[in-house]
């Protein structure tokens, strides 16, 4: 019964996710939602109290799915900079992913107004860079980079990604992005993130 009942939920949020990437969250309805999965909206509350709470577990769902091989590829690297300079790239590539840019977007524009936006970003985002600035620590404890403040230093490897190609996807400045541009600007990011975190 248990099998059944998480695998409803896992159709529940990838029908749910396909209507708010396609609808935004405002104009899409717990009933629109249950008429495409295909049941009541009873259904629906059954698992999740809201629709903002059904939004939240959405996001939260897409960034696990597609953030976890990442950091963990990158907390498994056996030298920091070799794991920094393969995280860059494949960090940028998926924040470039059309349903990872659809997330982000309404994230910003309905967060805040709905209340979702600390429950998605406490559950999604920062347990994936709390993972990274671990890893961070350890290369500074073990000398491979200058001692400094983890999250920070995760941070600022985050900015250093999202400087450029993401900045100007997200905004609609740009229509696309090579393979090429993508792993240039991965090899910058990777090269200035280790320069400003080099040993003393």
């Amino acid at each position: 019964m248990r099998t059944k009942s998480e695998a409803r939920r896992q159709t529940i949020l990838e029908v749910a996710a396909k209507a708010f990437n396609e609808g935004g969250f405002e104009a899409t309805s717990m009933s629109e939602i249950a008429a495409r999965v295909g049941g009541s909206k009873a259904t629906l509350y059954n698992y999740f109290p809201s629709k903002e709470a059904l939004f939240a577990a959405v996001m939260v769902n897409q960034v696990k799915e597609h953030a976890a091989p990442l950091v963990h590829a990158f907390v498994e690297a056996a030298e920091i900079g070799d794991g920094v300079r393969r995280l860059a790239p494949r960090y940028i590539r998926l924040m470039l992913r059309p349903e990872v840019l659809a997330v982000n977007r309404l994230c910003v524009a309905e967060g805040e107004r709905c209340g979702f936006g600390p429950d998605v970003y406490k559950q999604g985002p920062k347990p994936a860079w709390n993972n990274i600035a671990e890893r961070l620590k350890r290369a500074m404890d073990e000398g491979a980079l200058r001692k400094a403040d983890p999250w920070t230093a995760a941070l600022h490897l985050k900015a250093l990604c999202e400087a450029g190609l993401v900045e100007e996807k997200l905004r609609g400045w740009r229509e696309t992005a090579t393979d090429e541009e993508i792993a240039e600007t991965g090899a910058a990011a990777a090269e200035a993130f280790l320069r400003a975190y080099r040993p003393d």
